[in-house]
């Protein structure tokens, strides 16, 4: 079975008004926490943003979300300034958001931006950039190597501690409560996936999701790590790829899906990696629900005892 094949059925809808809304879609994506105090990463990620629209195209978003909370028609306007208030925040601003869409109100759509940064009150608070891409668009080689190639140049742009890009379940943010029971209820089966979840940036600090496809660690968890040769011994079937700040793991040739059904012949390297970063993992009992419902502490572990697959396994 395709990758393609395999990821549309995983797509969630429900009727709204009459018309069917994309609840959660797969996709790729590429999710980064940042550390850096909000007037030193905003610019920063200001210029990630820029990068990401000119990757995907102007015109590929349809719509923005407004301060109160409602979806306005995205424009060229609105975009140059956000650009400028992130570039210059005054010194009293005590967050910023960004959140742009392909989708309209139909739900989630095949690109977004998503940017989450404010003034870190809580101890374990960093600051939040997740950038959203179609699913991968063949089986084949050709589009690999250039995504790899974007997701280290953003990442050399903004100042991230942690971060990960590979398969995600894509969610709306309205009806948020309702796309994450729905997320919840595929991660059990699809261990390749990360879950988008926003809140985890109240208690990232110092800390990395776990393995992914794609796993980035900053300088300081690389040296928490004991290092980029204390790694690459630990780590001998990945490949490690330097970034200016930290570094880039990747666990498999391609992204895994992991799906337990199918014996998750896909992870490649990833359980490796899960044993490798299990001191800096996040730690939680329910990714938005109750622990009874979805037990988020098995579901992070989840790698902790399996045996890794061959790098080029499907």
């Amino acid at each position: 079975m395709s990758t393609t094949s395999a990821l549309e059925p995983l797509t969630r809808t429900l009727k709204l008004k009459g018309r069917d809304f994309v609840l959660i879609r797969p996709g790729l994506t590429l999710t980064l926490y940042m550390d850096a105090p909000l007037h030193e990463c905003a610019p920063r990620c200001a210029d990630a943003v820029s990068a990401y629209v000119e990757h995907v195209g102007p015109d590929v978003f349809k719509t923005y979300l407004t301060d109160n909370g409602y979806f306005r028609p995205m424009t060229p306007r609105q975009l140059a300034k956000d650009l400028r208030n992130l570039r210059n925040l005054p010194a009293d601003a005590e967050d910023y958001r960004v959140v742009y869409s392909q989708g309209d109100e139909s739900g989630v759509g095949t690109h977004a931006v998503y940017l989450e940064a404010a003034t870190q009150d809580d101890a374990g608070e960093v600051q939040l950039l997740r950038l959203e891409f179609p699913p991968p668009p063949s089986d084949e080689d050709a589009w690999v190597e250039p995504f790899i190639d974007f997701v280290c140049r953003i990442a050399n742009l903004v100042p991230f501690q942690s971060g990960n890009a590979g398969l995600a379940f894509k969610h709306s943010w309205v009806l948020e409560s309702e796309a994450r029971k729905a997320i919840n209820q595929l991660l059990p089966r699809y261990h390749g996936f990360d879950p988008s979840f926003d809140a985890l940036r109240f208690y990232m600090r110092g800390r990395s999701f776990g393995a992914h496809w794609l796993t980035l660690l900053g300088t300081d968890l690389v040296q928490k790590l004991g290092g980029q040769e204390a790694i690459r011994s630990a780590l001998p079937r990945a490949e490690l790829r330097p970034l200016n700040q930290g570094l880039v793991i990747r666990a498999a040739r391609w992204p895994p899906l992991g799906d337990v059904n199918r014996q998750g012949r896909d992870i490649g390297c990833l359980p490796d990696v899960a044993r490798l970063l299990r001191p800096i993992r996040f730690e939680a009992s329910g990714l938005g629900q109750p622990r009874e419902v979805f037990d988020a502490t098995v579901w992070l572990a989840r790698f902790d005892d399996k045996d890794s697959q061959p790098w080029e396994a499907r």
